[in-house]
């Protein structure tokens, strides 16, 4: 598992996120849009998604990382609080480069 789809509306998000992971040898692709995302999910092994990401057909980020896990790709979720317990969850508030590290390869 090397190939990470990032989305994340945030530029200093993608910045942070895609510096952490290249640090530790993945391939990041980071973008801001679900349109976007959908360019490049079968590239990826794992898709990081901003739970609070607008996604003008759905609502929000949540509903795209449930939508991508029902369909069996691996997800992660980064955002202040849950809202779905199926999904790994990662608060934002707390992150850190060994528990980013250490929850994908727990996926």
């Amino acid at each position: 598992m090397k190939n990470i789809l990032h989305v994340e509306d945030r530029q200093d998000w993608q910045s942070t996120i895609r510096g952490i992971l290249e640090d530790e040898g993945y391939s990041v692709i980071s973008v801001d849009s679900v349109s976007k995302a959908r360019e490049h999910i079968n590239w990826a092994d794992v898709i990081i998604c901003d739970g609070n990401l607008e996604w003008e057909q759905a609502g929000d980020g949540f509903a795209l990382a449930r939508e991508l896990h029902d369909q069996g790709y691996k997800v992660l979720v980064l955002a202040a609080r849950s809202r779905d317990k199926d999904i790994p969850f990662i608060a934002k508030g707390s992150i850190s480069s060994e528990g980013l590290v250490s929850m994908l390869a727990r996926l």
